[in-house]
């Protein structure tokens, strides 16, 4: 082969290989953007269960049409609590015991804070 030959094809496998590069760095720091964003959004999700005592005792009425809107509030909650734990199990081992144990403890200091129908739900 001589330089004429080897030269372009020296070059090309250089710029596949720095497009590859690029291509990689870009899909680490996407997945990495994701799991920030799916992990904010668990947090949140706690957040929102440590407001329903303070949602059920601030209530401004005790009609059914208000129980009822508070017991799905608590409904969503919950599902979002499942979804974000069973998600984080798939994701990440440590990452699922750290979140699992916050809401234990949150669970744990939520029901000292409410009394009453609600209290054996969170």
């Amino acid at each position: 082969m001589n330089t004429n030959t080897w030269v372009p094809l020296l070059v090309a496998a250089i710029a596949g290989l720095v497009a590859l590069t690029g291509y990689f760095l870009t899909q680490f720091a996407n997945r990495r953007e994701r799991k920030g964003k799916s992990y904010a959004e668990a947090l949140a999700a706690v957040r929102q269960y440590q407001e329903l005592p303070y949602l059920i005792r601030r209530r401004s009425e005790s009609t059914s049409a208000t129980r009822t809107a508070l017991a799905q509030q608590i409904s969503d909650v919950m599902a979002k609590l499942g979804f974000y734990q069973a998600w984080l199990q798939m994701d990440s081992d440590t990452t699922s015991t750290a979140y699992n144990d916050l809401i234990a403890q949150t669970r744990k200091i939520g029901r000292v804070h409410l009394k009453g129908k609600y209290s054996e739900v969170l």
